[in-house]
């Protein structure tokens, strides 16, 4: 067999050009050579606390913070309400300790 060494030449470009999309990816996102135009809409994924669950905590957290001397497991569930874990204070203690949210 007789060398062919343009196969060689245009396999190296081909190789690199896909390299360099990949390099190009990491650095701007996967989607960064689609037009804007062309992308389907981002949707939100975060789910918000519904305002009547977080008056009601409130209410809850501060008329228990009066009645009992213990400790006040109430105000570490709003906090993990507040910052985005969802869940009775026993319960979500437990998921963060497993590292789960």
């Amino acid at each position: 067999f007789k060398p062919r060494y343009y196969m060689c030449f245009i396999l190296i470009i081909w190789m690199s050009i896909q390299c360099w999309i990949l390099k190009l990816q990491q650095l701007y996102g996967p989607q960064f050579f689609i037009p804007a135009r062309f992308l389907p809409p981002v949707y939100n994924y975060s789910r918000p606390i519904p305002p009547v669950l977080l008056q009601n905590l409130r209410s809850s957290s501060s008329s228990s913070s009066s009645s009992s001397s213990g400790q006040n497991n109430s105000s570490s569930t709003f906090l993990a309400l507040e910052e985005g874990h969802v869940g009775s204070s026993s319960s979500s203690s437990s998921i963060d300790n497993r590292g789960l949210y």
